[in-house]
């Protein structure tokens, strides 16, 4: 989970009508305390959190939070997750891989708003990675000094509108800048607004494939992508 906020979290419980077996969440320290508040019925459901990652260094710090919540647990159809909590989210420290399923998966912090950070992920063991952004404002230039000396097959990055800038989310404007420095194979823009007509938008962005390199579409909905350069 990238961060605490309502449309990023509150689809954890509809998860039970899609999950087989126990599912694993990854999020950060400060987003588990949120959800912890938003949805005590799944704390009470579910096994006590794990620390991993960078979050081992958290885990002392909290160890008096991470008891079950009194009393029993509902005997309801709820989701059933594993929570997997990563570090509080910081500019400037290493990034550490974790181990989802199998895959190295690294986190790292954006900011989506001048005063709050979100959660960046690169997928990938080696320096080809494919790179997921979906809810930023701004990259901190010591995390686009990481970026930069990725090879980056997919770069998927928040665009909400063409021009206008906003608070919280890049604008088309900003985000081709940090598509045109990290350069990556192909990019998605994804949480755009009502103000791209999606077939016209995708038109004008291929355009940019004979005058700049860059490999740039709108992403739907079901979209489907095969990651053959990636190491996973």
């Amino acid at each position: 989970i990238t961060h605490d906020h309502a449309d990023a979290t509150f689809g954890l419980d509809d998860l039970r009508n899609v999950q087989r077996g126990m599912l694993p969440v990854f999020l950060s320290w400060q987003t588990f305390q949120f959800v912890a508040k938003s949805f005590t019925y799944l704390m009470h459901a579910n096994p006590v959190p794990e620390f991993v990652g960078a979050g081992r260094h958290v885990q002392p710090q909290v160890a008096h939070m991470l008891g079950k919540p009194p009393g029993k647990a509902p005997d309801t159809f709820v989701a059933s997750l594993q929570w997997n909590v990563l570090a509080w989210p910081k500019v400037g420290e290493p990034f550490e891989p974790v181990d989802v399923a199998g895959v190295d998966i690294t986190p790292f912090p954006v900011f989506h708003g001048e005063t709050f950070l979100s959660l960046g992920f690169a997928m990938g063991r080696d320096k080809k990675k494919f790179v997921y952004i979906s809810d930023v404002s701004r990259v901190p230039e010591s995390v686009m000094d990481k970026l930069l000396e990725w090879d980056i097959e997919y770069l998927v990055i928040d665009t909400l509108h063409p021009e206008l800038e906003y608070p919280s989310h890049m604008s088309l404007i900003q985000s081709l800048e940090i598509i045109e420095r990290l350069r990556p194979k192909k990019t998605l823009l994804v949480g755009v607004s009502h103000k791209f007509d999606h077939e016209p938008a995708n038109a004008e962005l291929a355009k940019l494939r004979e005058s700049k390199g860059l490999d740039v579409q709108i992403a739907f909905d079901g979209q489907e992508l095969h990651l053959e350069g990636v190491a996973v």
